[in-house]
């Protein structure tokens, strides 16, 4: 980039900020923003009045702040079946309970919601049950590794056929898939879950699991698969198959003139 371009100050496709900080998030909601617009450049090292003060005497050292931080606080919610492109993005930078909400309101307003009538009175229904999405979040959080400060974060990618939840850590010694489907719970962050129970966000511990595989099975969904690595647990909810087929082609209009969520829809959620 040249003077001429610097000193013509920014616009919608490049803003200026003068060095990095400790709080990272007002930047990286700037990539976010161009990510979900028509892209954009963000120029590190010049100062609000144009002057240009550089970015200290370790550059790399930058570069890699820079890169990493990208890296681990974004995560990808993409359309089709697969991770070959992102159409929307999110970074949520708040208490770890109103992550957990932000998150969840966000795939709300992304999936698929039809009504049902009782009499004369009618019910917006989504395709996927919220309690089992807050729940499915809520477990990630409480159940994921906090060793590691550079860990990955959680990811939530919501695709044509499914709601994809990844959880980095894997399962604890001792506990597997079978157990964990059946209600056993070796939790590993207790002082976490306590402070979740207290805020009536969990329930009994083990019970979590077994209630959100019973209604996203309840709401007529295949049950929940669940994926074990060394390092991660990811679980897959599949939504409706005749939305995937609708969705392919942007047909989808819902069950009524509510929300109607099928097209190819995605974002970027949060690292918590």
């Amino acid at each position: 980039m040249t003077i001429e371009e610097i000193k013509g100050g920014e616009n919608d496709k490049l803003e200026f900020k003068r060095g990095l900080s400790k709080d990272d998030t007002r930047w990286l909601k700037t990539v976010v923003a161009f990510a979900n617009g028509r892209g954009g450049r963000i120029l590190f090292g010049v100062d609000s009045d144009l002057s240009i003060v550089g970015m200290g005497d370790d550059l790399f050292g930058a570069k890699d702040s820079i890169a990493d931080a990208v890296a681990n606080r974004i995560a990808p919610m993409v359309p089709g079946t697969d991770r070959t492109f992102f159409v929307d993005r999110r970074e949520f930078s708040s208490p770890v309970q109103d992550q957990v909400e932000s998150a969840v309101q966000y795939i709300l307003e992304k999936i698929n919601m039809g009504a049902r009538f009782n009499g004369v009175y009618r019910e917006d229904v989504y395709e996927i049950p919220p309690d089992s999405i807050r729940e499915l979040i809520v477990n990630a959080v409480v159940h994921r590794s906090y060793i590691n400060a550079d860990a990955s974060p959680i990811t939530i990618a919501l695709y044509d056929d499914r709601l994809e939840v990844t959880s980095p850590g894997g399962l604890v010694k001792g506990m597997t898939l079978e157990k964990m489907k059946n209600g056993y719970s070796e939790c590993r962050n207790k002082a976490l879950a306590a402070a979740f129970s207290y805020m009536n966000l969990i329930e009994n511990w083990g019970s979590g699991v077994k209630r959100y595989i019973r209604e996203v099975k309840a709401a007529g969904l295949q049950e929940p698969e669940f994926i074990e690595w060394p390092n991660a647990i990811r679980v897959n909810v599949y939504r409706a198959k005749r939305d995937v087929d609708k969705a392919s082609k942007g047909e989808s209009k819902g069950e009524s003139k509510g929300k109607s969520k099928g097209e190819s829809k995605g974002g970027l959620l949060s690292q918590f």
